[in-house]
């Protein structure tokens, strides 16, 4: 897969993400992961297997935020199969 048809398909599977209308803290950065075969993430302790046939990706989505009201940042994951 060359990185054009990366980019797509990390498009095509984001996430939507919504917000309540107070929210104070907005996401300053996402990165992702493609898997084609199970694997560790790089940001989150955790194993991503595929136990379907039918799966032949996933990505993994880490969501940061600079200040959250108790800590310094935040760091969220989103996992996608496809």
């Amino acid at each position: 897969m060359n990185k054009a048809q990366e980019i797509e398909l990390v498009k095509r599977y984001s996430p939507y993400i919504c917000f309540d209308e107070n929210e104070p803290f907005f996401p300053v950065k996402v990165g992702y992961t493609i898997f084609n075969k199970p694997g560790v993430s790089k940001s989150f302790n955790r194993k991503i297997e595929f136990t379907d046939d039918l799966v032949d990706l996933a990505i993994e989505y880490a969501i940061y935020w600079d200040f959250d009201i108790q800590h310094l940042y935040e760091l969220e994951h989103v996992w996608e199969i496809g």
